[in-house]
């Protein structure tokens, strides 16, 4: 008896640690664990762990979703966080132009919309301008987290950069020192190469 009862706690341990679940996180503060269940771009359907059935959200109550990351994207970030950028554009790329349901999209915090906005720091990076401006242009911000959507106004001043707008360039890096702590550091560095 004690030897099944050692093997069912063993077998519920593992089961625990192997299915993480994806986090719901809504603007009054909420989070739900769960499941998505579908999007669009007015509602999320979402099952929570442990309801029998599923809940749907306006989108304007949804920040975003912390989505569990597959083994594919912790590789492009482990590439991306060691500085092998080519590998990182590479993967992020492609992970990019995969707008379907493979990468959550088009619910907040997808991965396709998270792919595009680490390509953006990897051409600032590489003073990649072309590359930069093309893909700040095709960036869905509503469609990711809060915390990604704060940076915006930083690649504004780099995509003007790219886009060589200078009078554009100058307006917006006053208006990022002004209005963003921690923003003086990136545009001095944004000044210093225009």
């Amino acid at each position: 008896m004690n030897r099944k009862f050692t093997v069912l706690f063993l077998f519920m341990l593992c089961a625990s640690f192997g299915s993480a679940q994806d986090s719901l996180i809504l603007l009054d503060g909420g989070v739900v664990d769960g499941t998505l269940v579908s999007v669009n771009e007015q509602r999320i359907s979402w099952k929570a762990t442990g309801a029998p059935g599923g809940t749907s959200y306006n989108r304007s109550q949804v920040d975003y979703v912390e989505f569990q990351a597959p083994k594919v994207w912790k590789n492009i970030m482990a590439s991306f966080e060691s500085g092998d950028l080519e590998k990182a554009i590479s993967g992020f790329q492609s992970v990019a132009k995969q707008k379907n349901a493979s990468t959550k999209y088009p619910a907040p915090g997808n991965f396709a919309n998270l792919a595009e906005r680490r390509l953006l720091e990897c051409y600032r990076k590489n003073k990649d301008w072309p590359n930069l401006y093309s893909v700040y242009s095709r960036i869905e911000w509503k469609n990711l987290s809060a915390a990604e959507r704060k940076a915006k106004p930083i690649y504004d001043v780099w995509a003007a950069l790219a886009n060589r707008n200078w009078k554009e360039f100058e307006r917006l890096s006053a208006e990022a020192t002004k209005n963003m702590s921690g923003a003086a550091p990136d545009i001095g560095f944004a000044k210093a190469i225009a």
